[in-house]
């Protein structure tokens, strides 16, 4: 069974529950990372990218997101 967030849902989720391993993968594109960086900023990363961006809330408004662990993040 996968519980299914929203966009809205994530950001409060990895902002008043921080822990280093949660993820969240959106639906959409499954390439798509959405994560908390050490500097407290929600940040989005794509598989193979290398870059973390500043996530963008309006862009990905009507994505679902699927909770994840990465259990590889420092």
């Amino acid at each position: 069974m996968r519980i299914i967030f929203t966009t809205t849902q994530i950001i409060n989720y990895l902002l008043n529950k921080p822990h280093k391993n949660v993820e969240f993968i959106s639906t959409e594109n499954k390439s798509i990372h959405a994560f908390l960086c050490v500097d407290g900023t929600i940040g989005q990363g794509a598989i193979g990218d290398g870059y973390v961006y500043d996530f963008d809330k309006d862009k990905f408004k009507n994505d679902k997101w699927i909770l994840s662990f990465n259990p590889f993040k420092l």
